[in-house]
């Protein structure tokens, strides 16, 4: 009995690794929460953590990666076929057995929560295609010859135009039939598409057949017989050990063999002839010249010699068409278009985007972002570990930075969450995939290495940096240059006493931090959004006025930002070299630092919200200092005098009860007060209670009914100082 052929499968929704397996076999394990209702199903599915079962009849140019843009389809081993349709085992049953179409589907079984079905017809070997557009079209074709539609109602037309699908395992496999689609047909329908694939399908030089017929002769003499003309089939000749006589035809395009067998499914006169024979052609085809080339309605994008994107104004690229590619801006008699012309115009339909747009750390070129293809204009990476893969120890090849880092962090917490940190911002994007994390605030004396570990250190690790001090002040109209790097930095230099433009400052870090799609333009080009998943760093000195780059601080923004204060001895335990050696140590050893990020795993203990991937730290100091920036903090000085007042009058009462109208009201009858509490609204008195009440302090609201609250405000306040409660550590939730 032939083995069953084993099928491509992955984890979960967003899992990149394939795998070969035996979905049949596969039982489902989905949780209670999961099975409730289709969305929260799909939400499950879609955890990087799930491990369930999803399965594809493609195979991608890199065999154990997932098929996307980025690894096109190469193999179509079988055609899956989805009906949106509920019918019982009986009427399936005759409904199959019905059916006329020539060859019976393989498997069956039936799809989650819509209770639908899915029929699978394996081939006795793979369609070679060239692509996803080309696997496409074939998918199409094939489910027409093995007459789908008339098996099953519902048959969901859309899904077989996207061959790059994935489907659920579902439920209820079982065998219909053993006998696979013969490839003698498999390959009359590759010949069918070829004849309508597009060219993009198979690019290449556009050599005269007759040429291409003498040179053949001559070097592979009596491989071919019979007429060579577009169309015409036959063995793969430049292959000695091939011998099937209908392998491959000539493509329509005139530019190389498209093949059936031989494991690629088409061989450009390049690669079979040599490119030394084919640059005397000089006439290069359509989909050679497009390639590499978008267009966003405005601009023309290509990338230089050195990887770099660059955008081109029509005359340039138009002026680019002609020198480098000798294609001819005059019209061929009887033609309303030169040859200029239809690259342009085939680019402009074809290759059109909706906006060029750095997405830091995402793949380079074309990708879809909200349903809507863009091109990331970024090549920013991750500077690169070294190769050696050996397991490293702390330390180990990066000597001097691991002792000025324990020099800069002395104490072991913040030193690990600071690393962790560091881990949680290099490793997903070294992997390509971005996550969020947390501001990070480094402040501390002077020469401490601050600037150094910033601009320099993390600046090269992650790939770059930008100074964003205008765009946190809100005074840059042109953010793109901050935008195009994976590190923005703030430094000590934008504090002011304006406490609009504080305000402004502590909401745009907050902002970074929160939201991952941001505004972006560039002067005179594309505006949009971007996303944005880069780190923000901020450094600062301890004096008072720099101390003012802390933002105001409340509860609902501490999972956002972690504070860390430098090594604060009065003399640094650490020497620094000259900033050229310095650089080139740091070049040595990054390296080593980058592989030991890539191996090291967080503590336990200091794993956080797998938003974050790893938890906050407060420095009890720079929180307080933080806390007492906010208006709420005045706020607090003004009832400490009211309940000093109030305790004067009503002595031994432990709490004052009431709301933030009544409070101020009881305020306004000390003459005393009058003129520190006339700014306050019973709006903004019950928001800086609020904010009291969430750092610590004995402020507590109690709702008595859907359309008051009312606060207890304990009269001990009175008698203590004006003191914060201490910093939230990485442990305090």
């Amino acid at each position: 009995m032939a083995e069953k052929k084993l099928m491509f499968t992955i984890p979960n929704q967003v899992a990149q690794r394939v795998t070969e397996g035996a979905p049949w076999e596969f039982t489902p394990n989905v949780p209670g929460q999961a099975s409730r209702t289709k969305g929260e199903y799909q939400t499950w599915r879609s955890q990087p953590g799930t491990q369930h079962c999803l399965y594809s009849l493609v195979e991608g140019a890199v065999r154990g990666m997932r098929v996307s843009a980025d690894n096109p389809i190469v193999k179509v081993h079988g055609i899956v076929a989805d009906y949106d349709t509920i019918i019982s085992e009986d009427l399936l049953n005759a409904s199959i057995a019905d059916c006329k179409g020539e060859f019976r589907p393989n498997w069956v079984h039936s799809t989650p929560h819509s209770g639908g079905r899915r029929l699978i017809w394996l081939f006795q070997a793979p369609a070679l295609v060239t692509g996803n557009d080309m696997a496409k079209l074939f998918c199409a074709h094939a489910a027409k010859k093995l007459r789908a539609k008339n098996y099953l109602a519902g048959l969901d037309y859309e899904a077989l135009k996207n061959p790059t699908i994935y489907y659920d395992v579902g439920s209820k496999w079982r065998e219909l039939d053993a006998a696979y689609v013969p490839e003698t047909f498999v390959y009359s329908w590759l010949f069918d598409v070829g004849r309508n694939a597009d060219r993009t399908s198979f690019p290449g030089v556009i050599i005269p057949l007759k040429d291409i017929k003498k040179e053949m002769d001559e070097r592979f003499p009596g491989r071919w017989t019979g007429e060579f003309e577009i169309g015409s089939s036959g063995p793969r000749f430049w292959d000695a050990a091939a011998d099937n006589p209908r392998a491959c035809v000539v493509n329509k395009f005139g530019t190389g063999m498209h093949c059936f067998t031989g494991g690629t499914a088409f061989m450009p006169w390049s690669a079979i002839f040599g490119a030394k024979f084919c640059e005397k052609y000089a006439a290069e085809t359509l989909g050679a010249v497009m390639a590499g080339t978008w267009f966003d309605k405005r601009n023309y994008w290509r990338l230089d010699a050195e990887g770099h994107w660059q955008d081109w104004s029509l005359e340039s690229y138009s002026r680019y068409l002609r020198v480098h590619h000798q294609l001819s801006s005059v019209k061929p008699k009887g033609r309303n278009s030169s040859e200029v012309d239809d690259v342009i115009h085939a680019v402009e339909t074809q290759k059109l985007v909706q906006g060029a747009f750095p997405y830091v750390y995402f793949p380079s070129g074309p990708i879809v972002i909200d349903g809507e293809r863009n091109l990331n204009i970024s090549n920013v990476q991750v500077l690169q570990p070294v190769a050696d893969e050996k397991i490293l120890a702390w330390g180990e090849g990066f000597p001097w930075f691991a002792s000025f880092l324990k020099a800069f962090l002395p104490e072991e917490t913040p030193r690990q969450v600071f690393l962790g940190w560091l881990k949680n911002a290099y490793v997903p994007a070294y992997q390509r995939a971005p996550r969020p994390g947390h501001i990070v605030i480094l402040a501390g004396d002077v020469n401490r290495g601050k600037s150094l570990m910033s601009t320099v250190i993390i600046s090269k690790l992650l790939g770059g940096s930008a100074d964003a001090s205008r765009l946190f002040l809100g005074e840059e109209d042109f953010p793109d240059y901050v935008y195009r790097k994976p590190l923005m930095t703030v430094d000590d230099d934008i504090p002011s006493s304006s406490t609009v433009r504080h305000v402004r400052y502590s909401a745009m870090l907050k902002k970074m931090a929160a939201n991952s799609s941001h505004n972006y333009a560039r002067k005179f080009k594309d505006t949009g959004k971007v996303i944005w998943l880069g780190r923000v760093i901020v450094t600062c000195n301890t004096d008072s006025e720099s101390i003012r780059l802390l933002p105001n601080m409340e509860l609902s923004d501490a999972e956002k930002i972690s504070l860390f204060k430098c090594n604060s001895e009065k003399v640094f335990p650490f020497k620094f070299p000259e900033r050229p050696e310095i650089i080139k140590t740091l070049d040595q050893e990054l390296p080593y630092l980058g592989r030991w990020l890539l191996q090291w795993e967080i503590p336990a203990n200091l794993r956080g919200d797998p938003r974050w991937g790893v938890v906050h730290y407060h420095d009890p100091v720079l929180l307080d200092n933080s806390i007492q920036a906010g208006d709420a903090f005045g706020c607090l000085e003004v009832v400490q005098m009211f309940l000093r007042s109030y305790l004067a009058i009503n002595p031994g009462v432990k709490e004052w009860t009431g709301s933030a109208a009544t409070l101020l009201r009881d305020m306004h009858l000390d003459e005393g007060l009058k003129p520190l509490v006339s700014k306050y609204s019973t709006v903004s008195m019950g928001k800086h209670l609020s904010q009291l009440h969430s750092q610590g302090f004995a402020i507590t609201p109690e709702r008595t009914s859907r359309l008051g609250r009312f606060w207890r405000i304990a009269t001990a306040l009175a008698n203590t100082e004006t003191v914060v409660p201490k910093g939230v550590k990485h442990e305090d939730k």
